[in-house]
């Protein structure tokens, strides 16, 4: 049966680079990096996220602050 938690972070735009998280974060959702920047294509949406994890079998749901939700 799958495991769910659900934790707080505050990833600011970046410039452009990937931001590497701190191995405790790291250990605890397996996200490595993470890049949020503005989107300047021709897309629906404003902003991008992207991460690398470490794991291929992890589900993500972001919710950012307008609520709007995200699977990645």
């Amino acid at each position: 049966m799958p495991c769910s938690f659900q934790i707080g972070v505050d990833w600011p735009l970046s410039s452009g680079n990937f931001v590497k998280l701190a191995d405790e974060q790291r250990k605890l959702i397996g996200i490595i990096q993470y890049r949020v920047h503005k989107n300047d294509g021709n897309w629906v949406y404003d902003y991008i996220l992207e991460i690398e994890t470490e794991f291929e079998n992890y589900e993500y749901h972001f919710t950012d602050g307008e609520p709007d939700s995200y699977g990645l």
